[in-house]
């Protein structure tokens, strides 16, 4: 916002384990629709 700078370090290989549990997914705000809900993996919601 003020001229900062954003700097990713990242390493050679994926952290798999890394978000991949059902509690580390975003909550549900219950704002809008969101759409193909119907296709996605268990848990993606």
């Amino acid at each position: 916002m003020y001229g900062g700078d954003l700097v990713f370090i990242m390493g050679g290989t994926p952290n798999k384990r890394w978000g991949a549990t059902e509690d580390s997914t975003p909550p549900d705000t219950g704002i809008g629709e969101f759409l193909h809900a119907d296709t996605l993996p268990v848990g993606a919601r």
